[in-house]
């Protein structure tokens, strides 16, 4: 679920009141320009009150690969002349909730840039005038495909493209999400690839615990589909974890899943943070004698599953993941070290969320932390996938 500088491009749209330094707050960065590319990123993970919690590393990567994409084309005067793009960038902390109101937010601007398009200014109600608003071109993200359905929904019938990078779900392949688009493969071949590392090992029973939205059980009905045609495994049972008030099914899932000892082979479809409170669950526990499958959001998530314990760690090992195949892209890299660089000499730093990196890291941190926190989370992908 979790993008190549160019594909992450054709991906963001915003808009907003130009402005000549532009915006930022806690969960804004905007940039004005003659056409404005939105984004919804996760920058923050959720807790179980569905608030925004602990801040995430990689949403900053994706955050600084739509500035150096934004920002490599602006320089380059053969790409597009006398034309500016801007981003106004969002983080919507993997709740649906704030992602809709983002994207209502989107929405309504660009229906005020339709009323005064033909006035170059308008007129506020303090009687000075400011630069008429730029519409929103389209619209990047979001993260996961639970939040995608419900934002690719609303911008459909306002014709706006969203673009994802990582929102996997086979829902979103359906003709009435004509407007989103996505540059990575459906969840249908993971399951596949899920599937044949099933038979590979000869596991015959099999248990899912995945998120309780469109990734999830999309996912699991994929595996279920695979399991269908092969008549190799059985999948005993799924449970799903909902994305608010998740703390108390996420102990019964554990519970169930140590009462079927005949399943040792468990598959996973949880976005983070989520699937690391059930890592600690089943360490709390004492589940160390099964053997997990992680899907693509929680493989790419390795920074998250650092933040255990020491001791819970171990309930991990041997664990394998599906991943989307790393590229190494040394100028984006370099590009990193220089922001996170900037970040600590000004006052200021250009995207807002380094300040908290930094508490998170520590500023003593070096370049191999940056890159390994940042860069490795969000390391372009093409459609090629391997097992890991």
């Amino acid at each position: 679920m979790f993008v190549n500088n160019c594909v992450l491009l054709s991906v963001v749209v915003s808009y907003g009141f130009q402005t000549s330094s532009g915006t930022t707050s806690k969960d804004r960065y905007h940039v004005p320009g003659d056409i404005t590319i939105g984004a919804l990123i996760t920058l923050h993970h959720t807790n179980d009150d569905g608030e925004c919690s602990d801040f995430s590393s990689a949403g900053l990567g994706h955050v600084e690969a739509m500035k150096f994409a934004i920002d490599t084309i602006n320089r380059n005067p053969r790409l597009l002349q006398n034309v500016t793009l801007g981003y106004d960038i969002r983080d919507y902390c993997t709740s649906t909730v704030k992602a809709m109101k983002h994207t209502y937010d989107f929405v309504r601007k660009n229906e005020l840039a339709s009323e005064f398009q033909n006035s170059r200014f308008v007129k506020l109600k303090n009687n000075t005038e400011q630069r008429k608003p730029t519409p929103i071109t389209a619209v990047i993200g979001p993260t996961d495909s639970g939040a995608a359905i419900f934002v690719g929904s609303l911008l459909q019938v306002a014709e706006i493209p969203l673009i994802s990078y990582s929102a996997t779900s086979d829902e979103l392949s359906s003709p009435q999400y004509s407007y989103f688009f996505r540059t990575v493969p459906p969840d249908r071949k993971q399951a596949k690839a899920m599937a044949d590392v099933t038979d590979y090992f000869n596991w015959s029973y099999v248990a899912a615990v995945a998120m309780d939205d469109s990734y999830g059980r999309n996912g699991v009905r994929s595996l279920e589909t695979e399991a269908g045609k092969r008549q190799t495994f059985c999948l005993s049972f799924a449970d799903y974890i909902p994305r608010e008030k998740y703390v108390t099914k996420l102990e019964r899932t554990v519970e169930k899943l140590r009462s079927h000892t005949n399943v040792h082979v468990v598959v996973l479809w949880l976005l983070r943070g989520y699937g690391r409170r059930l890592f600690e669950e089943a360490a709390k526990q004492k589940m160390y004698d099964r053997t997990w499958i992680f899907s693509d959001s929680l493989t790419a998530g390795g920074e998250e599953l650092m933040k255990m314990k020491d001791e819970y760690k171990g309930v991990v090992h041997g664990s394998l993941g599906i991943e989307l195949r790393h590229f190494d892209v040394q100028y984006f890299q370099d590009f990193l070290i220089k922001e996170s660089i900037k970040s600590l000499q000004e006052e200021s730093a250009s995207a807002p969320w380094w300040k908290e990196f930094w508490k998170q890291k520590g500023n003593s941190s070096s370049n191999e932390t940056v890159i390994r926190s940042v860069y490795n989370s969000y390391i372009p992908r093409s459609e090629e996938r391997r097992v890991g």
